[in-house]
C-alpha cells in the first residue's frame, strides 16, 4: 500500500511511501527558494523510516525540474 506523505505543488514534488517495498518514491519540480524545512522534514522522515525498515530503504528521484537550492540538499 503507497501513502502520499506530499502531494505534487508547482514549487515541491510528490512524496509516496511503500512501506511493503521499503520505498519512498519522490516525483515532480522542486522549485523552492529556500527548500530547507521541505527537505529537513523529509530528512528526518528518511531517518524514522530507515530505523522502522532495519536500514534498508530504495529511494527512487523523478525530478522534471530541481533547482540549484533543492540539488544542494539532493547531495
Amino acid at each position: 500500500m503507497t501513502d502520499v506523505l506530499k502531494n505534487k505543488t508547482f514549487e515541491t514534488p510528490m512524496i509516496e511511501v511503500n512501506k511493503a517495498e521499503r520505498k519512498i518514491v519522490i516525483k515532480g519540480s522542486s522549485n523552492l527558494i529556500d527548500p530547507s524545512n521541505f527537505y529537513q522534514d523529509l530528512s528526518n522522515r528518511i531517518e524514522d523510516y530507515l530505523l522502522e525498515f532495519k536500514n534498508f530503504l530504495v529511494l527512487d528521484f523523478y525530478f522534471d525540474y530541481l533547482n540549484t537550492s533543492s540539488s544542494k540538499w539532493m547531495f
